[in-house]
């Protein structure tokens, strides 16, 4: 059952941060912005899964949201860990946040310019995929975000370079972020009614 949204951890990496721009541009408080819900910015530059998974309790369960959102695997993936390792590690966090009674969130890694580093993106997201429909978890699609339809590549308008997304780019990954976010509200919603 999904309960209702009162606030939200953001934890991730530099794309969480709102990098180059900082937290006042990040997707994180352009949904709260278009939101009203509460969202604290836990993006921290250069984290890998293993750095999100070291500070969840400090970051996150002290903060006592209802909701988590974690993204993350960019920087896994750029220094080239294994897909198991990184996998564990997603599975370690959305364990961490049930236990603390707080609902997980998965965000969908943003597509690269990169195409080395997007054919090793595409296999997290595949496997992440996998995993949140076996768990129930709720996706948040960060990368259909940030394709170009005709191509369905990275849109260039949307980043600053290989990986971070430009102002633009943080504005649509805050659209999405904020759909699905009323989504599970009025799904929460319908089942209290």
């Amino acid at each position: 059952m999904d309960s209702p949204i009162k606030k939200v951890v953001c934890l991730g990496d530099s794309i969480t941060y709102g990098y180059p721009f900082g937290p006042s541009w990040s997707w994180v408080y352009l949904t709260e912005k278009k939101t009203g819900i509460p969202m604290e910015n836990r993006g921290i530059n250069g984290d890998t899964t293993e750095d999100m998974l070291r500070r969840f309790d400090k970051h996150v369960t002290e903060a006592n949201p209802s909701h988590v959102i974690l993204l993350g695997g960019t920087n896994d993936a750029a220094v080239g860990r294994n897909l198991n390792y990184i996998l564990g590690n997603f599975c370690r966090l959305v364990s961490k946040a049930r236990e603390n009674n707080i609902q997980p969130i998965l965000g969908l890694l943003v597509p690269s310019l990169d195409l080395f580093l997007e054919a090793q993106l595409q296999k997290i997201r595949h496997r992440l995929r996998d995993y949140a429909r076996q768990e129930g978890l709720v996706i948040i699609d960060f990368f259909s975000a940030l394709l170009n339809e005709g191509t369905g590549k990275a849109e260039e308008r949307y980043f600053i370079d290989d990986v971070h997304p430009s102002r633009e780019g943080y504005q649509a990954m805050a659209q999405v972020a904020a759909d699905t976010l009323r989504e599970i509200g009025q799904t929460a919603r319908h089942q209290l009614l």
